[in-house]
């Protein structure tokens, strides 16, 4: 490089700014991203001068970088890419070259082309440092995509600066916050809405994540919680456990894990290695096959009762579990599912449930699926967050009905009696303190968000319009609202996304993206996730 380049690298954990004191100061720092502070690593390792920030809400992104950068990194799920849009249109018109990455950038890059200098999908080091060699303003964005993903990733001794950075936001104390590992990329199972499956599994260097443990404890203490950020964290559960062991610390860990892989066995062991926090997928009644350790032979209630069960034996070994779920499936019809669900939250009282819409983000085997049965229909990225819209028409439900069944679970698993349930169910004081916050800030405002929209159906009839193909542009109130949500960044956004027929019309520019999605191979559709999971 002829020059020192100087680099932004900004990290969007959210793209509001009045998510809550609790929200914005004690949860979303725990979610930064390691890629980006990986990109700031190899930027460093390139003599480059790397400025790090993330967004939280609260931050005044007009001061976070200084006015003299060469390149800025943006990292975003669909939620803030119109934030980064915004952003990216003020930095490009200062003359600095502007890349994309993140989980918008792997859903929607032939769009996020149109406003970046660079969008990067599967990335590893070279990628990045193809970019600061070029370093160049293009008029449509070059989409970059690795073959693969990287072999290894930097550690956390060398992500040291940009985790001390996004920690000091935290205002809890330090039983709050978690530092980000990962230890292997993709997953073997075959589930069609996630964005991991079309990725091979594979882990992670074992020697460097031994080092990463020990720099852990030296830096941050014993009573550090490292949160992995593994798909599937224990598909080779010996092996991960093992590596824990024989790092010598005693750090707390959390993760995200299928239930076929927490039996008791494997529980007791986790208790031994301090494992607090534990998010199981259930996803749906009827879709687990292997990964959700039942079958939809058995009685659906058996199943329900069996899968409490099995949440409530983790909740004896781990004390915070929050086991996720998602509405509108194909297997979902009738009242079923949501009656099995608020069954499921009564006999599972300790659980910490999320909930989403089935959505598709363009990256995952079911987006050609509902691409060749036209299931899909526009909505402005923003909104699809799992919570506040879907752009996936129902196979077997109207939208109104399906709304009254997902507000239905939804009063029903945040009334005071359910939190108050909760609360009793967890036996630990902290995580009673974060499941009542939670369930306050984060679990009634969602269901005031799932209320407003089914007001709107009623009073707007273009919801229905647009659900049902009969008119191709999105309500016009999405747009009242994201002019609300960007605030004084509305006015940086492009004009076309600004209005419901701009934004169909820079739809209707792509290329056909849809068809080169990442398929999973015929085989490993046709194999049970057991035999992968043996496989690997």
């Amino acid at each position: 490089m002829k020059k020192k380049l100087r680099v932004g690298i900004l990290d969007f954990l959210t793209n509001k700014t009045d998510d809550g004191w609790f929200e914005s100061r004690v949860m979303l720092p725990n979610f930064a991203s390691i890629m980006p502070q990986c990109v700031g690593v190899w930027a460093e390792e390139q003599g480059c001068e790397v400025f790090y920030e993330t967004y939280s809400g609260r931050e005044d992104l007009d001061r976070s970088f200084p006015g003299d950068l060469d390149v800025v990194f943006l990292s975003c799920f669909s939620r803030a890419s119109f934030l980064a849009y915004a952003l990216s249109e003020r930095f490009r018109a200062a003359g600095v070259v502007t890349v994309l990455g993140g989980p918008h950038a792997r859903s929607f890059a032939e769009h996020a082309r149109g406003y970046f200098d660079y969008v990067c999908q599967l990335t590893d080091k070279e990628t990045i440092l193809s970019i600061l060699r070029d370093c160049s303003h293009h008029e449509r964005g070059v989409v970059l995509d690795a073959k693969s993903q990287p072999r290894s990733l930097p550690g956390v001794e060398s992500r040291a600066r940009f985790i001390d950075a996004n920690l000091a936001k935290h205002a809890g104390r330090k039983f709050f916050r978690t530092i980000p590992m990962i230890g292997s990329l993709g997953c073997p199972y075959s589930c069609t809405f996630c964005v991991d499956a079309p990725v091979p599994y594979q882990t992670l260097p074992y020697a460097e994540l031994v080092a990463d443990l020990r720099f852990v404890r030296s830096r941050y203490g014993e009573d550090t919680c490292v949160f992995w950020h593994d798909p599937n964290f224990g598909v080779r559960f010996d092996e991960y456990m093992g590596l824990i062991e024989a790092s010598g610390t005693r750090l707390m860990h959390g993760g995200e894990s299928s239930l076929s892989l927490l039996g008791e066995k494997n529980l007791k062991r986790m208790k031994q290695n301090r494992w607090v926090v534990q998010v199981p997928g259930i996803e749906s009644w009827y879709g687990f096959h292997g990964k959700g350790a039942t079958s939809r032979s058995g009685a659906a209630r058996d199943n329900v009762r069996r899968v409490a069960d099995h949440v409530n034996l983790i909740l004896s070994y781990v004390p915070y579990v929050q086991t996720n779920f998602v509405f509108g499936l194909d297997d979902d019809a009738g009242d079923e599912p949501f009656e099995l669900t608020k069954t499921f939250v009564d006999l599972a009282p300790g659980a910490f449930p999320g909930y989403s819409l089935v959505t598709d983000f363009q990256n995952s085997p079911l987006s050609a699926q509902l691409a060749a049965a036209g299931r899909t229909f526009p909505v402005p990225f923003p909104f699809l967050d799992n919570t506040a819209a879907m752009n996936v028409r129902l196979k077997n439900y109207g939208l109104r009905a399906f709304y009254d069944h997902v507000i239905g679970v939804q009063k029903h698993t945040w009334s005071a009696q359910a939190i108050y349930r909760r609360a009793r169910a967890n036996a630990d004081r902290i995580v009673k303190v974060v499941n009542v916050a939670r369930a306050v800030t984060e679990g009634r405002w969602r269901l005031g968000e799932y209320e407003k929209t089914r007001a709107w159906m009623d009073a707007d009839p273009s919801y229905l319009r647009s659900y049902s193909g009969a008119q191709r542009e999105p309500p016009r109130r999405y747009f009242d609202v994201l002019e609300r949500m960007l605030g004084r960044h509305w006015e940086l956004l492009p004009e076309e996304l600004k209005t419901p027929s701009g934004f169909v019309r820079s739809l209707d520019r792509l290329a056909p993206a849809r068809a080169s999605a990442r398929l999973i191979p015929e085989e490993r559709l046709l194999a049970r996730p057991q035999d992968a999971v043996a496989e690997k």
